[in-house]
């Protein structure tokens, strides 16, 4: 099986889509003859023929018109399939298409003031045209059982295509060798902290996690939060505003998403808890990773989440600060709940690995490809 994979994405990027590609790749090379179409080939070389395209691909905006107007030119008979690893597909093309849908968060309204956004109103256009382009494609792939349910939902002319939920895997596994250190001009962190991992847009409910925090704070003098993520200076503004609201500045730390693999997966292995406040999720791999990595976690009861944790983490809901509050301290003043969770935990993550990822994607272009 010849597959053309279209990789028009910023790659050298800490991003979920990044990590899907760079953790896939390897995994499919093994069952199929790859070509990658991507502005990164030095990535990607091992595994396969690449083909170096358009640096400009790394903003989200040319890598859709790229997909449209450039790719259904390489979309030829050697190719037993084209796959594109973002909500996009060539709509005039030769050769059967598969695309990926991780989420539909720029689709949804979490707080008002998030539709005032400039950035907003661009994600939110480009995600609506992607998924239009998928009217033409052959199958669609999602990440969880939930994003498949939403987006036939929403986009109920979608349930004619070949639909799959094929579940994601871990980017950032266990580390053995002793810990890389947080860079000397980042805040160092204690000994003894809560870990959250992911951005600072407002579905992520970091403000209410801010405010659990504090009612709880005081019952743990020792303790602090680390908040590891992305986003925009006004939306990382905000969550400092919280901090400050609630005199936490000597409590909370900020790190952004540039740490190593290595130096976040020490972040995970010592937390003492992992929280993930988040009001909706494609997925929610943090929650995975942390689980990966040895730590308890407490999450969200929305959306992917409990698809994800299972039985292995305990639960909260994300609107409530109280109720956030409540269970943070109840994992923090009982052992054998956070030794148990740890082991759920572990547990948990065997039932997901890129090595199945790929298997899984392998048989729907199997099936994709025999029905055209």
């Amino acid at each position: 099986m010849k597959i053309l994979f279209n990789a028009a994405f910023d790659t050298k990027e800490n991003s979920g889509i990044s990590g899907f590609i760079k953790s896939l790749v390897p995994q499919l090379a093994k069952l199929c003859e790859l070509t990658i179409l991507t502005p990164d080939p030095e990535l990607f070389s091992h595994y396969g023929e690449t083909i170096k395209i358009s640096e400009r691909v790394r903003a989200p905006r040319n890598s859709l018109l790229w997909t449209f107007f450039q790719l259904p030119k390489l979309c030829t008979s050697p190719y037993d399939l084209v796959f594109s690893s973002i909500p996009a597909t060539p709509i005039h093309k030769k050769i059967p298409a598969v695309a990926t849908v991780y989420d539909l968060i720029p689709l949804l309204s979490f707080e008002r003031e998030e539709k005032k956004a400039t950035i907003y109103h661009r994600k939110k256009l480009l995600l609506w045209i992607g998924i239009q382009s998928l009217r033409s494609a052959d199958g669609i792939v999602t990440i969880s059982e939930k994003t498949r349910q939403d987006l036939v939902t929403k986009f109920p002319a979608l349930n004619s295509r070949a639909l799959a939920a094929i579940p994601i895997a871990p980017c950032v596994n266990p580390v053995a060798t002793e810990a890389e250190t947080v860079p000397d001009d980042l805040p160092q962190p204690s000994t003894d902290y809560l870990l959250y991992v992911g951005g600072h847009a407002p579905h992520k409910n970091l403000p209410r996690l801010i405010a659990a925090f504090a009612q709880i704070a005081h019952r743990f003098p020792t303790l602090q939060m680390i908040l590891v993520g992305w986003g925009t200076p006004p939306l990382i503004n905000r969550t400092r505003e919280a901090i400050a609201a609630h005199q936490l500045k000597d409590r909370v730390l900020i790190l952004p998403n540039t740490l190593t693999p290595v130096q976040l997966s020490r972040l995970y292995q010592r937390c003492r808890l992992f929280v993930y406040p988040s009001l909706y999720e494609g997925f929610g791999l943090p929650v995975l990773e942390a689980m990966a990595n040895g730590a308890p976690v407490v999450c969200s009861h929305t959306s992917s989440l409990p698809e994800v944790a299972g039985d292995a983490a305990l639960y909260f809901n994300p609107y409530s600060v109280d109720d956030i509050a409540r269970t943070l301290q109840q994992v923090l003043t009982d052992d054998n709940l956070c030794a148990s969770l740890k082991v759920r935990g572990l547990s948990r993550t065997n039932l997901f690995s890129w090595e199945n990822t790929a298997k899984k994607l392998h048989q729907f272009f199997q099936t994709v490809i025999e029905k055209r």
